[in-house]
């Protein structure tokens, strides 16, 4: 669905007698709207809007069980704890399955002790999206 472009608030429309209270609560509402239209037309970004993260971590390599071959351990900027990761993209080798990771967190540090789906010994780069609410 395509959202139309929301009509401003323009002082001519109005009565004589209205026009200096139209005046001010345009320039509020109509600069509110257009952010809004903006936003609703494919302009949303998780860094900037959502309450998430997105960080790329260089030379993962983990152990036939999934655990790292070495300490795994980043910080995020978000105002509050993580409640989960998602990887979003593998470079580096095959992997066996959609990977998943297994982690602590303690003052904004995310500890990786497990990741599912790779490959042993195989050296990754991970981009992985850490949500919050």
């Amino acid at each position: 669905m395509k959202i139309d472009s929301p009509k401003r608030l323009n002082v001519e429309d109005f009565k004589d007698d209205e026009k200096e209270l139209v005046e001010k609560i345009g320039i509020c509402y109509n600069s509110f709207a257009e952010s809004v239209y903006n936003a609703l037309n494919k302009n949303l970004s998780i860094s900037e809007n959502l309450n998430q993260e997105i960080k790329t971590i260089n030379n993962i390599k983990v152990d036939a069980s999934g655990n790292p071959v070495f300490s795994i351990s980043f910080k995020h900027n978000l105002a509050l704890k993580s409640t989960g990761t998602q990887i979003i993209r593998v470079l580096g080798g095959a992997i066996t399955s959609h990977p998943f990771i297994t982690y602590t967190e303690e003052n904004k540090i995310i500890k990786v002790s497990n990741i599912t789906g790779l490959l042993a010994n195989t050296t990754y780069t991970l981009t992985i999206i850490i949500y919050s609410n």
